[in-house]
């Protein structure tokens, strides 16, 4: 009876030391120079069926770039629906976005369920989602300015400012050109550089897509 318990404790001890073993060979390595988004160390930590994971990544990245967003101060609410209050298809939109330390996005349903593993997609909802915080949490209204990640072409963009510009879904991670280089244009972004704020003491649109 001494010799079984003497080899279980044996083969116990053995196990948990092979364990630890496994792990410790195992530790990711972190790629200094990513090539893609999936490879970013910020970035490929985002679970892309959990917008509460994208919020994560999004105040990450802010903090590479000198802007400090308490995760503890923010009020968040996610709701998704088959269709946004608009004429025409939107991806996704931010309710009062004025409000202070608070998220509170509208998002379309279909266009989230469908990006559950295809790479194209899930960088469009990255895309998508800092498009919408940089609203929320920023407090930066549609820019006439081409190739930055709040660039629309609104109504109240003149044509000649506008042209053929680029807006979010034409930037590229690690692009080869800077005008529609995606980390050029998240350093603008949290810079403040040719971006646009809302008027936030007057009365502006209640949704903001």
């Amino acid at each position: 009876m001494k010799k079984l318990i003497g080899f279980i404790f044996l083969l116990l001890f053995s196990c948990t030391e092979y364990s630890v073993e496994e792990i410790e060979t195992e530790s990711p390595v972190v790629n200094s120079n990513p090539q893609s988004f999936k490879e970013d160390p910020i970035y490929s930590k985002i679970d892309p069926m959990d917008p509460y994971s994208f919020l994560d990544a999004f105040l990450e990245d802010a903090k590479r770039y000198g802007v400090n967003i308490p995760a503890s101060s923010i009020s968040v609410k996610f709701e998704f629906l088959d269709s946004l209050p608009y004429p025409e298809r939107r991806l996704g939109a931010a309710v009062h976005p004025c409000v202070p330390n608070r998220v509170y996005l509208l998002l379309e349903t279909k266009f989230w369920n469908d990006a559950t593993t295809l790479d194209f997609q899930n960088y469009r909802k990255l895309q998508l989602m800092w498009h919408e915080f940089g609203h929320s949490l920023l407090k930066l209204d549609h820019t006439c300015n081409r190739n930055h990640i709040m660039t629309s072409n609104t109504p109240s963009c003149p044509e000649t400012e506008l042209g053929w510009f680029y807006d979010l879904w034409y930037l590229e991670y690690n692009g080869s050109d800077p005008s529609t280089n995606w980390q050029r244009a998240v350093k603008d972004m949290f810079e403040g550089v040719d971006q646009s704020y809302f008027a936030c003491n007057t009365n502006i649109q209640s949704i903001v897509h």
